[in-house]
């Protein structure tokens, strides 16, 4: 919203204004309803029911909700060092080389999240590593002036250090000089699915 609001400043002002507000409607009701202790609940579903609180059977806890009270400038700071801690501990799997998007994946539970959960558990977005929400974690971790955990997980994500050996490599199964969009957090029992574009190749690391 900061970034956006100056773009607007000499155009629309009375625009201007409501976006202000709305933002900050939204920011009050997020730190009144979505805080759950020790993180921030990623959505709702249709009829009210929080996804991402440390009730829910599947989707516990989301890495994206947490990184953006940080990016956003918008979580209380006590809050955002709270939820980057909790991403820490329940996300990212350092004896995997994985930082996953959330946990558990969806599964048999009894809400539907729509297309999401049409991915087999730990496939993909449903309960993988979804890159794209990695690095926004090292960003948030950046932002937030922890450089040393920022670094670590940008080590953990690097491709590189996924093929420093024969067996590495054949575990990560794609180039070691791309970033994968998504890897998987289980292992399969069929060939990996080769994508044309290797900015969005897709390849598993078994975790059995």
């Amino acid at each position: 919203m900061d970034l956006c609001a100056p773009l607007a400043e000499n155009r629309d002002p009375q625009r201007r204004h409501l976006w202000r507000a709305h933002a900050e409607t939204l920011r009050e009701a997020i730190e009144t309803h979505a805080w759950d202790g020790e993180r921030y609940a990623r959505a709702t579903f249709d009829d009210g029911t929080w996804l991402g609180t440390s009730d829910n059977h599947e989707c516990r806890i989301d890495s994206i909700a947490h990184s953006w009270s940080i990016l956003s400038g918008a979580g209380d700071p006590a809050r955002a060092a709270t939820a980057m801690a909790s991403l820490e501990k329940h996300l990212i799997r350092r004896d995997h080389g994985l930082a996953l998007l959330f946990t558990p994946p969806f599964d048999d539970g009894p809400r539907d999240p729509g297309y999401i959960k049409g991915y087999p558990p730990g496939l993909r977005e449903n309960g993988g590593q979804y890159s794209h929400a990695a690095m926004c974690a090292i960003m948030a971790f950046a932002k937030s002036g922890a450089g040393d955990k920022a670094h670590d997980l940008f080590a953990l994500l690097n491709p590189i250090n996924h093929a420093l050996t024969a067996a590495e490599a054949d575990r990560y199964k794609v180039e070691p000089y791309v970033v994968a969009a998504d890897v998987y957090s289980v292992a399969l029992n069929v060939p990996p699915i080769s994508i044309c574009r290797p900015a969005v190749a897709s390849g598993p690391i078994a975790t059995d």
